[in-house]
């Protein structure tokens, strides 16, 4: 009798510890895996950067990230976490810019075996084109059939394109894919972060047409006002240097009321006045004038 209560309390101890430990880098990896959604959050979030560097407070969770999964890899070795580690370390590397680091994770991981195979490929592909590897890059593109992808995977696949685009300087394949990036997304905060970045890099390559068609989509998702007055002020800018005052003045109209732009309506109303006076009715332009004065 005594045996075997001997024998179910050692059961029961094992059962006990294996739990502990179970739960244990489950909860690593869980918090690895939060860290890297809520950096990932911030970096969609960030305006479009000339330089392309990512917030700092997302640049400390990647790191944390990094840490939590590189536990999983070095304390729980046999857990079935691991290859999830390495890819988790592998994309933070990638946004931390340190894509050595991501190859290095990447490959460490079996991709026969790898539940998402097609998700791998990509970021591989992604690590070699920035890092100028071409040979690599073409190596993992090729292997990917578009109708097989899902859509998240899709997302991931038309960004890569539309930046092999973007380096080869073909601006108008890089804008078609990253607008279809845009559409395949049904997240709002990835369609914010890919409208940013249209509109940057039109800037940059001086399509002011393309820029201003891309304020426009930005316009349908932005709800902070300062950032609504800022775009409203940019496209109306655009079309100045684009030299298209009968949409100034169109818009300046259909806005000038709005409440949300009471703080900047005198300058909304030079806009218009510009607008008349550069399409020579000069009487229009000096009675805005007057009336812009008078308020």
């Amino acid at each position: 009798m005594f045996k075997i209560i001997k024998k179910r309390m050692y059961f029961f101890l094992y059962m006990f510890f294996f739990l502990v430990v179970q739960c244990a880098y489950f909860n690593t990896f869980y918090n690895a895996e939060k860290y890297f959604e809520s950096a990932l959050s911030i970096i969609q979030k960030a305006p479009a950067l000339n330089d392309s560097k990512i917030p700092s407070n997302a640049i400390d969770l990647l790191d944390k990230a990094i840490l939590n999964s590189n536990t999983i890899v070095k304390k729980y070795s046999d857990s079935k976490y691991v290859p999830e580690a390495y890819f988790l370390m592998g994309v933070s590397y990638f946004y931390k810019e340190s894509y050595s680091s991501a190859i290095e994770n990447f490959n460490l991981i079996d991709l026969d075996s790898f539940k998402r195979p097609n998700q791998l490929r990509l970021w591989l592909a992604y690590a070699f084109l920035r890092i100028n590897d071409n040979d690599q890059f073409n190596k993992y593109m090729n292997k990917l059939v578009l109708n097989d992808l899902s859509n998240e995977d899709k997302y991931l696949y038309y960004n890569i394109k539309a930046e092999s685009y973007e380096l080869e300087n073909d601006m108008s394949n890089a804008y078609k894919t990253y607008s279809l990036a845009a559409d395949i997304t049904a997240l709002e905060s990835r369609k914010i972060y890919l409208y940013r970045k249209l509109i940057n890099i039109s800037e940059q390559s001086s399509d002011l047409m393309e820029k201003t068609r891309f304020i426009k989509l930005l316009e349908e998702y932005v709800v902070d006002v300062n950032e609504m007055r800022n775009l409203k002020l940019d496209w109306l800018d655009s079309k100045d240097r684009l030299g298209h005052y009968e949409d100034i003045i169109l818009e300046v109209d259909d806005i000038v009321d709005d409440s949300n732009f009471q703080s900047i309506k005198a300058k909304l109303m030079l806009y218009k006045s510009k607008a008349y006076r550069k399409i020579n009715k000069l009487g229009s332009a000096k009675d805005l004038l007057i009336d812009i004065i008078d308020r």
